[in-house]
Protein backbone atom coordinates (compact mmCIF):
# COMPACT_ATOMS: atom_id res chain seq x y z
CA UNK A 1 0.00 0.00 0.00
CA UNK A 2 2.84 2.42 0.71
CA UNK A 3 3.97 2.22 -2.90
CA UNK A 4 0.44 2.96 -4.12
CA UNK A 5 0.19 5.99 -1.83
CA UNK A 6 3.46 7.32 -3.24
CA UNK A 7 2.19 6.83 -6.80
CA UNK A 8 -1.04 8.65 -5.95
CA UNK A 9 0.94 11.48 -4.33
CA UNK A 10 3.22 11.90 -7.36
CA UNK A 11 0.35 11.87 -9.82
CA UNK A 12 -1.74 14.33 -7.82
CA UNK A 13 1.06 16.86 -8.02
CA UNK A 14 1.51 16.29 -11.75
CA UNK A 15 -2.21 16.49 -12.47
CA UNK A 16 -2.79 19.72 -10.57
CA UNK A 17 0.26 21.41 -12.07
CA UNK A 18 -0.90 20.61 -15.60
CA UNK A 19 -4.52 21.58 -14.93
CA UNK A 20 -3.39 24.92 -13.60
CA UNK A 21 -1.49 25.55 -16.82
CA UNK A 22 -4.60 24.55 -18.81
CA UNK A 23 -6.83 26.93 -16.88
CA UNK A 24 -4.50 29.84 -17.48
CA UNK A 25 -3.94 28.90 -21.11
CA UNK A 26 -7.66 29.50 -21.66
CA UNK A 27 -6.97 33.21 -21.70
CA UNK A 28 -4.54 32.82 -24.61
CA UNK A 29 -7.06 31.11 -26.87
CA UNK A 30 -8.13 33.70 -27.94
CA UNK A 31 -19.49 45.45 -24.74
CA UNK A 32 -20.24 48.86 -25.78
CA UNK A 33 -18.27 51.37 -23.81
CA UNK A 34 -20.40 50.44 -20.82
CA UNK A 35 -19.29 46.80 -21.21
CA UNK A 36 -15.68 47.91 -21.38
CA UNK A 37 -16.03 49.71 -18.08
CA UNK A 38 -18.16 46.99 -16.49
CA UNK A 39 -15.67 44.19 -17.08
CA UNK A 40 -12.88 46.09 -15.35
CA UNK A 41 -12.13 44.55 -11.98
CA UNK A 42 -11.30 41.19 -10.42
CA UNK A 43 -13.15 37.98 -11.18
CA UNK A 44 -12.98 34.44 -9.79
CA UNK A 45 -13.78 31.09 -11.37
CA UNK A 46 -13.68 27.49 -10.21
CA UNK A 47 -12.17 25.13 -12.77
CA UNK A 48 -13.58 21.62 -12.41
CA UNK A 49 -10.65 19.19 -12.31
CA UNK A 50 -12.63 16.19 -11.02
CA UNK A 51 -12.19 14.19 -14.22
CA UNK A 52 -8.46 14.77 -14.37
CA UNK A 53 -8.03 13.93 -10.69
CA UNK A 54 -10.03 10.71 -10.98
CA UNK A 55 -8.14 9.69 -14.10
CA UNK A 56 -4.79 10.08 -12.38
CA UNK A 57 -5.96 8.37 -9.20
CA UNK A 58 -7.39 5.40 -11.08
CA UNK A 59 -4.29 5.00 -13.21
CA UNK A 60 -2.09 5.22 -10.13
CA UNK A 61 -3.99 2.40 -8.43
CA UNK A 62 -3.81 0.21 -11.53
CA UNK A 63 -5.71 -3.08 -11.41
CA UNK A 64 -6.50 -2.52 -7.73
CA UNK A 65 -9.03 0.12 -8.81
CA UNK A 66 -11.14 -2.65 -10.36
CA UNK A 67 -11.98 -3.98 -6.90
CA UNK A 68 -13.83 -0.79 -5.93
CA UNK A 69 -17.59 -1.12 -5.34
CA UNK A 70 -18.30 2.04 -7.35
CA UNK A 71 -16.38 4.26 -9.79
CA UNK A 72 -13.89 6.74 -8.33
CA UNK A 73 -15.79 9.53 -10.10
CA UNK A 74 -18.66 9.07 -7.65
CA UNK A 75 -16.35 9.93 -4.74
CA UNK A 76 -14.66 12.94 -6.33
CA UNK A 77 -17.38 14.86 -8.14
CA UNK A 78 -16.54 18.39 -7.00
CA UNK A 79 -12.77 18.92 -7.16
CA UNK A 80 -12.11 22.47 -8.30
CA UNK A 81 -9.20 24.85 -8.80
CA UNK A 82 -9.87 28.49 -7.86
CA UNK A 83 -8.50 31.09 -10.30
CA UNK A 84 -8.62 34.91 -10.27
CA UNK A 85 -8.74 37.04 -13.41
CA UNK A 86 -8.10 40.79 -13.10
CA UNK A 87 -9.06 42.97 -16.06
CA UNK A 88 -7.52 46.43 -15.75
CA UNK A 89 -8.85 49.66 -17.22
CA UNK A 90 -5.68 50.13 -19.28
CA UNK A 91 -6.35 46.91 -21.25
CA UNK A 92 -3.94 44.70 -19.33
CA UNK A 93 -4.90 41.57 -17.42
CA UNK A 94 -3.51 39.20 -14.81
CA UNK A 95 -4.64 35.62 -14.22
CA UNK A 96 -3.34 33.66 -11.25
CA UNK A 97 -4.33 31.08 -8.66
CA UNK A 98 -6.72 32.60 -6.13
CA UNK A 99 -5.35 33.40 -2.70
CA UNK A 100 -5.75 30.34 -0.49
CA UNK A 101 -6.37 27.95 -3.41
CA UNK A 102 -4.14 25.27 -1.89
CA UNK A 103 -6.07 25.26 1.40
CA UNK A 104 -9.36 25.16 -0.48
CA UNK A 105 -8.27 22.28 -2.70
CA UNK A 106 -6.80 20.21 0.12
CA UNK A 107 -9.92 20.73 2.25
CA UNK A 108 -12.19 19.65 -0.61
CA UNK A 109 -10.24 16.42 -1.05
CA UNK A 110 -9.99 15.30 2.59
CA UNK A 111 -13.49 13.92 3.25
CA UNK A 112 -14.03 12.14 -0.11
CA UNK A 113 -10.53 10.69 0.13
CA UNK A 114 -11.31 9.28 3.58
CA UNK A 115 -14.41 7.53 2.23
CA UNK A 116 -12.56 6.39 -0.89
CA UNK A 117 -9.69 4.86 1.10
CA UNK A 118 -12.13 3.18 3.45
CA UNK A 119 -14.06 1.56 0.60
CA UNK A 120 -10.83 0.76 -1.23
CA UNK A 121 -9.40 -1.11 1.75
CA UNK A 122 -12.64 -3.04 2.27
CA UNK A 123 -12.73 -4.09 -1.39
CA UNK A 124 -8.99 -4.70 -1.72
CA UNK A 125 -8.60 -6.79 1.43
CA UNK A 126 -11.83 -8.72 0.79
CA UNK A 127 -10.51 -9.73 -2.61
CA UNK A 128 -7.09 -10.60 -1.19
CA UNK A 129 -8.53 -12.74 1.61
CA UNK A 130 -10.70 -14.67 -0.83
CA UNK A 131 -7.64 -15.32 -2.99
CA UNK A 132 -5.80 -16.93 -0.08
CA UNK A 133 -8.82 -18.87 1.12
CA UNK A 134 -9.87 -16.73 4.10
CA UNK A 135 -13.64 -16.22 4.32
CA UNK A 136 -13.82 -13.66 7.13
CA UNK A 137 -16.40 -10.99 6.34
CA UNK A 138 -14.90 -7.47 6.24
CA UNK A 139 -17.55 -5.96 3.98
CA UNK A 140 -18.25 -3.02 6.32
CA UNK A 141 -15.95 -0.35 7.78
CA UNK A 142 -16.57 -1.63 11.32
CA UNK A 143 -15.77 -5.20 10.30
CA UNK A 144 -12.62 -3.98 8.57
CA UNK A 145 -11.47 -2.16 11.71
CA UNK A 146 -12.03 -5.29 13.81
CA UNK A 147 -10.06 -7.38 11.31
CA UNK A 148 -7.17 -4.91 11.20
CA UNK A 149 -7.13 -4.57 14.97
CA UNK A 150 -6.96 -8.34 15.37
CA UNK A 151 -4.29 -8.86 12.72
CA UNK A 152 -1.98 -5.82 12.95
CA UNK A 153 -3.10 -4.12 16.16
CA UNK A 154 -4.46 -0.92 14.63
CA UNK A 155 -7.59 0.33 12.89
CA UNK A 156 -7.79 1.78 9.37
CA UNK A 157 -7.21 5.38 10.46
CA UNK A 158 -4.14 4.38 12.46
CA UNK A 159 -2.82 2.23 9.62
CA UNK A 160 -3.31 5.06 7.14
CA UNK A 161 -1.47 7.52 9.36
CA UNK A 162 1.38 5.07 9.88
CA UNK A 163 1.66 4.43 6.13
CA UNK A 164 1.56 8.13 5.23
CA UNK A 165 3.60 9.28 8.20
CA UNK A 166 0.88 11.76 9.14
CA UNK A 167 -2.90 12.13 9.16
CA UNK A 168 -4.72 12.16 5.81
CA UNK A 169 -5.61 15.88 5.90
CA UNK A 170 -1.98 16.86 6.53
CA UNK A 171 -0.81 14.46 3.82
CA UNK A 172 -3.13 16.00 1.24
CA UNK A 173 -2.16 19.53 2.25
CA UNK A 174 1.52 18.59 2.04
CA UNK A 175 1.00 17.09 -1.40
CA UNK A 176 -0.71 20.24 -2.68
CA UNK A 177 2.00 22.42 -1.12
CA UNK A 178 4.67 20.52 -3.05
CA UNK A 179 3.19 21.39 -6.44
CA UNK A 180 5.84 23.41 -8.22
CA UNK A 181 4.10 25.94 -10.48
CA UNK A 182 6.21 29.00 -9.80
CA UNK A 183 7.17 29.49 -13.46
CA UNK A 184 3.58 29.45 -14.70
CA UNK A 185 1.48 30.45 -11.73
CA UNK A 186 0.76 33.95 -13.04
CA UNK A 187 -0.14 34.95 -16.59
CA UNK A 188 -0.13 38.58 -17.75
CA UNK A 189 -1.04 40.17 -21.05
CA UNK A 190 -3.52 42.44 -22.78
CA UNK A 191 -7.18 42.12 -23.73
CA UNK A 192 -9.62 43.86 -26.03
CA UNK A 193 -13.42 43.72 -26.20
CA UNK A 194 -15.36 43.63 -29.47
CA UNK A 195 -18.78 44.47 -27.95
CA UNK A 196 -20.93 44.29 -31.10
CA UNK A 197 -19.77 40.73 -31.72
CA UNK A 198 -19.61 39.63 -28.09
CA UNK A 199 -15.94 38.78 -28.42
CA UNK A 200 -12.98 39.25 -26.12
CA UNK A 201 -9.41 38.99 -27.37
CA UNK A 202 -6.49 37.96 -25.16
CA UNK A 203 -2.81 38.02 -26.05
CA UNK A 204 0.61 38.33 -24.43
CA UNK A 205 1.02 41.85 -25.89
CA UNK A 206 -0.78 44.36 -28.13
CA UNK A 207 1.16 43.31 -31.22
CA UNK A 208 -0.18 39.77 -30.84
CA UNK A 209 -3.88 40.72 -30.61
CA UNK A 210 -5.86 39.26 -33.51
CA UNK A 211 -9.59 39.44 -34.20
CA UNK A 212 -9.40 35.95 -35.70
CA UNK A 213 -8.36 34.50 -32.33
CA UNK A 214 -10.93 35.20 -29.68
CA UNK A 215 -13.21 33.96 -26.93
CA UNK A 216 -16.87 34.85 -26.52
CA UNK A 217 -18.07 36.76 -23.49
CA UNK A 218 -21.37 37.48 -21.80
CA UNK A 219 -21.77 39.98 -18.98
CA UNK A 220 -24.73 39.59 -16.67
CA UNK A 221 -24.46 41.72 -13.56
CA UNK A 222 -21.69 40.30 -11.42
CA UNK A 223 -21.17 37.26 -13.66
CA UNK A 224 -18.78 37.27 -16.60
CA UNK A 225 -18.92 34.13 -18.72
CA UNK A 226 -16.13 33.30 -21.14
CA UNK A 227 -16.82 30.67 -23.79
CA UNK A 228 -14.35 29.10 -26.21
CA UNK A 229 -14.27 30.82 -29.58
CA UNK A 230 -12.05 30.64 -32.64
CA UNK A 231 -8.55 29.46 -31.85
CA UNK A 232 -9.51 28.32 -28.36
CA UNK A 233 -12.30 25.84 -29.04
CA UNK A 234 -10.97 23.03 -26.86
CA UNK A 235 -7.42 23.20 -25.59
CA UNK A 236 -5.85 19.80 -25.07
CA UNK A 237 -2.71 19.31 -23.04
CA UNK A 238 -0.58 16.19 -23.17
CA UNK A 239 1.93 15.29 -20.48
CA UNK A 240 3.92 12.17 -19.64
CA UNK A 241 1.97 11.85 -16.39
CA UNK A 242 -1.38 13.13 -17.62
CA UNK A 243 -2.60 11.66 -20.89
CA UNK A 244 -5.12 14.30 -22.06
CA UNK A 245 -6.50 17.32 -20.27
CA UNK A 246 -9.45 19.19 -21.76
CA UNK A 247 -10.41 22.69 -20.71
CA UNK A 248 -14.14 23.33 -20.21
CA UNK A 249 -15.72 25.13 -23.15
CA UNK A 250 -17.23 27.69 -20.81
CA UNK A 251 -15.97 29.36 -17.64
CA UNK A 252 -18.26 31.52 -15.47
CA UNK A 253 -16.46 34.18 -13.41
CA UNK A 254 -17.98 35.89 -10.38
CA UNK A 255 -16.99 39.45 -9.54
CA UNK A 256 -14.78 39.74 -6.48
CA UNK A 257 -16.12 42.42 -4.17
Amino acid sequence: MEGEYLIMKKRLGSILAVVLCVAMAFTFAGCGSSDKKAVVGSWNTKVDISGAFVSGLTEGLGEAADTMPRPAAEYFSNVTLSMDLTLNGDGSFVMAPAQGWKDELADSLTFPMQIFLQDFMVAYLSSYLLDIGVTQDISTPDALDVFLQDTIGMNLTEMTERTLGTDLASFLRGTVDEIDIDDSSTVTGVYELVPKEGKILFAPDKASLSKSVYDLYQLDGDTLTLAAGSGSALILFQDEDVSVMALPRQLPFSRIA
